[in-house]
């Protein structure tokens, strides 16, 4: 198929923000204050995905903090 600039640039900003919090984490360093506009619109994008699933309403609950992540849930 094909996919539009617009709707792929914020596939590969989510990406390049995952992986840079994941390359942090090994490091065992903080992410850079300058990451969170990519880590707030890679959130938006997360949101709007989960919200097309089936087991959306259990996800609000793990991020709202009310209930933990069961295995095999993604959204990705």
């Amino acid at each position: 198929g094909t996919i539009t600039l617009v709707d792929y640039l914020p596939s590969r900003t989510f990406e390049l923000t995952v992986h840079g919090l994941d390359l942090a984490r090994a490091l065992g360093v903080d992410p850079p204050p300058s990451l969170q506009p990519a880590v707030s619109a890679s959130l938006d994008l997360a949101g709007r995905l989960a919200g097309t699933l089936g087991h959306a309403p259990e996800l609000l609950l793990l991020i709202t903090g009310r209930t933990g992540l069961r295995e095999g849930i993604s959204i990705v």
